[in-house]
C-alpha cells in the first residue's frame, strides 16, 4: 500500500488536531486491514466495516479524526473460518499476531485483534499484551445462517 508524502502531514480535521504520528499509525492499520482483506477475499469471507470505522466512512468520508483503530466484522461462521486459517497459516505473516482469548489467557475482549508487533503503543492496556497497532475483528453472533 502506498501513501502520498502529504498524507503524513499534521492537519486539523473538523477542529481536531491530527498529528503526523497518528497518521503513521493509521497507515500501518490500513496495511493490516489489507492483510485481512486479502485473506478474506481469497477464502470468500465477507468483511464489513463496523463501529467507528463505519461511522467514519459515512459521516467523515474517511477516518474519524480522533479514532485510533479500525473495526471490521463478519458472521460467526466466517469469523471461525478466518481464525482457523490464522491458526494454521498465521505464523507465515510475521511480525503479525492474532490476539484473542484462545491465544492469550490474559486477553479480556470477546473479539480478535490482528496486531503488528513492530509498533508499540500504549492505550487501552495494549502494552500489557504486546499488541502494537491493531485491527479489531468482531464476530456477528445470531445473524444469518
Amino acid at each position: 500500500m502506498e501513501f502520498l508524502d502529504s498524507y503524513f502531514e499534521d492537519e486539523v480535521r473538523e477542529g481536531f488536531y491530527v498529528p503526523s504520528l497518528m497518521k503513521r499509525a493509521w497507515a500501518a492499520q490500513m496495511e493490516l486491514l489489507e492483510v485481512v482483506q486479502n485473506i478474506c477475499d481469497k477464502h470468500q469471507i465477507p468483511l464489513y466495516a463496523e463501529w467507528g470505522t463505519l461511522l467514519g466512512a459515512v459521516r467523515h468520508k474517511g477516518r474519524i479524526p480522533w479514532d485510533d483503530d479500525i473495526d471490521v466484522a463478519m458472521p460467526r461462521r466466517d469469523y471461525d473460518r478466518l481464525m482457523a486459517w490464522w491458526d494454521e497459516h498465521g505464523a507465515q505473516e510475521a511480525p503479525l499476531r492474532m490476539m484473542n482469548i484462545h491465544t492469550n489467557p490474559k486477553y479480556i475482549y470477546p473479539i480478535s485483534r490482528l496486531c503488528d508487533t513492530r509498533y508499540q503503543v500504549d492505550y487501552e492496556g495494549t502494552r500489557e499484551y504486546g499488541l502494537g497497532l491493531f485491527v479489531d475483528i468482531y464476530p456477528f453472533d445470531g445473524c444469518g445462517s
